[in-house]
């Protein structure tokens, strides 16, 4: 995927903000990698009322301070997404999260009556990565990586790539948001769903090499 995901990045031209409309970039098997046209989150950025209804309890850095995983409100009594998020801010991770949250949703496709939908925002740790959409695609490929056959248990994945609003110590910054979907019969089916492939995709960002994303993956 990943030469794929080059080439339709170059095809784009220079971006310096998002799209006006939201670009497809690759769609392979139970994954689609696209360029949002909506902006990325500022880090950090404060408490804010969600367009739902809900409420956006503001950036909190979890990278390097896993006991702080279980006390966001966005993931407490999931053990699945507590897992995957201390792996993506363990100090060994090149990566952290800056953004995240989960929820079902009513899904009417033959026998799958309800989806359970997650969206994680990730950046590099090392900031000036960030400047480089290309080391995100790199990213989003091996995310596709882990996702494969995911059909088979009703789970897919959209991955976008993000123009961040701001980033302390990033010029021009990029984020990718990882959305993953499990569906089923009911709650119960779509939550096993979805927790195989962010387990996958967690136990994918502990097997990145040292130096990612500028060392090549095996």
């Amino acid at each position: 995927m990943l030469a794929a995901l080059n080439k339709a990045w170059d095809d784009l031209g220079e971006l310096t903000a998002p799209p006006p409309e939201s670009v497809m970039l690759c769609q392979e098997e139970s994954v689609t990698v696209y360029v949002d046209d909506g902006w990325g989150p500022p880090v950090p950025y404060p408490p804010a009322p969600r367009e739902n209804g809900g409420m956006n309890h503001g950036y909190v850095r979890l990278k390097g301070n896993l006991e702080a995983v279980a006390s966001v409100p966005e993931v407490g009594g999931w053990p699945e997404y507590c897992q995957f998020l201390e792996r993506v801010n363990a100090e060994t991770s090149p990566i952290e999260s800056v953004g995240c949250e989960k929820g079902f949703f009513p899904f009417d496709q033959g026998d799958i009556k309800v989806k359970l939908g997650s969206y994680t925002d990730l950046i590099f740790s090392e900031l000036a990565l960030n400047d480089e959409p290309r080391h995100l695609l790199r990213l989003a490929d091996a995310f596709a990586q882990a996702m494969r056959g995911s059909k088979q248990w009703w789970s897919v994945a959209e991955i976008g790539i993000q123009r961040s609003k701001g980033l302390a110590g990033c010029a021009c910054p990029w984020s990718l948001m990882l959305r993953v979907c499990g569906h089923g019969r009911d709650k119960d089916e779509a939550h096993r769903s979805w927790g195989a492939s962010i387990d996958r995709v967690g136990l994918i960002v502990g097997q990145l090499p040292a130096g990612f994303p500028t060392e090549k993956t095996g």
